[in-house]
């Protein structure tokens, strides 16, 4: 237990956690290894993670208010998203408040190779270019730029801002991330076999990703 933590109870689990004063009681209860029914993601919006807190509790919020009555508030029942900790504290969490066996956070991870499109939005193009000579005043854009072949070659300001910096700490030779005639960054070395790109749904109730190796 670090200085300044208190300790909270949660009830029927038996479960105990240290936290300190400002806490909210949903993180109280994770950091107790305990899921709290939160479809709104904790924004106070759903009422759903009811619990009844047997001590001294912060103001009710707005969203307490909304959502719970005053004979309620009186009797200790509190939003696990909105109230939190101010001292020790034992916390009843009933059965309705916790997920239901359909809504428990599921984990799966699985692997499978296929292939994937020849010309990938994303490409990276490896070059070397020469050094600027006394009395060359080439923008380094447009040197890469002939480099690459692609005219004109578009970038976003912090990318050329960046970019004689980079040019120079490669000694210039490096690859180029590019997106159709866009550069995206500059990166030091030979990074052509490093390319991968990551898709993500998500849904009412499942979240999937996807990394794909270009």
């Amino acid at each position: 237990m670090r200085e300044h933590e208190v300790l909270v109870g949660f009830r029927p689990s038996g479960r105990e956690t240290h936290v300190l004063p400002g806490t909210k009681l949903i993180e109280a209860a994770g950091a107790a290894g305990l899921l709290i029914d939160a479809p709104c993601g904790g924004e106070g919006l759903c009422g759903k993670c009811r619990v009844v807190v047997a001590s001294d509790a912060a103001e009710p919020t707005a969203a307490e208010r909304q959502w719970l009555t005053e004979a309620e508030l009186e009797a200790g029942w509190r939003l696990a998203c909105q109230t939190t900790v101010e001292g020790p504290a034992e916390v009843d969490i009933p059965a309705s408040s916790l997920p239901a066996a359909g809504q428990k956070i599921m984990i799966r991870s699985r692997g499978a190779a296929r292939s994937t499109s020849d010309a990938p939005p994303v490409r990276k193009r490896y070059v070397e270019l020469s050094a600027p000579l006394r009395g060359d005043d080439m923008p380094d854009a447009l040197r890469l730029e002939r480099a690459l072949g692609v005219e004109p070659l578009k970038m976003d300001v912090a990318v050329l801002r960046e970019l004689s910096a980079r040019l120079r700490e490669a000694d210039f030779r490096g690859t180029a991330v590019l997106a159709g005639d866009r550069l995206l960054d500059f990166e030091i070395g030979d990074t052509t076999a490093d390319a991968f790109a990551v898709s993500v749904d998500v849904g009412t109730t499942t979240l999937a990703a996807e990394l794909t190796d270009l």
